[in-house]
């Protein structure tokens, strides 16, 4: 048989949550992309989870006995999960397209790693603006 010596060190349980750091999000017309980092401590595998979130004008829902008021506006919020790529080792890059104009929009980002331990989320906000086509300037008449 083999002969097991004492000072091989007990294996310590993983009590480190990952950290997640994001960057502000790049946008181009109603596409974001959003860069950011996530480590563990320990070095153990991470997965990551990113959503982009905005509220959306919804029907209201229906209230036994009461009237449906025609001025009630009711918002509930759509939340779009985003593709996310591996540029290098926890360094990461998310993005998502067909984004509304004029709403805030909140990205997160969650970091888990092999132990299950969650990252606190990260979140960046942006509001997206219709460009407006600039005017050519009125060129002015010779008399």
């Amino acid at each position: 048989g083999t002969a097991r010596s004492g000072t091989t060190p007990a294996l310590t349980i993983d009590t480190t949550p990952p950290s997640t750091v994001i960057g502000k999000p790049k946008c181009k017309l109603q596409a974001c992309i959003l860069a950011f980092t996530a480590s563990d401590a320990n070095g153990v595998a991470l997965s990551v989870a990113t959503t982009a979130a905005y509220s959306v004008v919804a029907k209201c829902p229906k209230k036994k006995g009461r009237k449906v008021s025609k001025k009630a506006v009711c918002h509930k919020v759509k939340t779009l999960n985003m593709s996310v790529r591996t540029l290098a080792a926890g360094s990461f890059q998310a993005g998502v397209t067909r984004l509304p104009y004029g709403e805030k929009i909140t990205f997160t980002v969650a970091a888990t790693n092999a132990a299950g331990l969650k990252a606190k989320p990260a979140s960046a906000s942006v509001t997206l603006h219709k460009l407006k086509p600039k005017r050519k300037p009125k060129k002015k008449k010779k008399h």
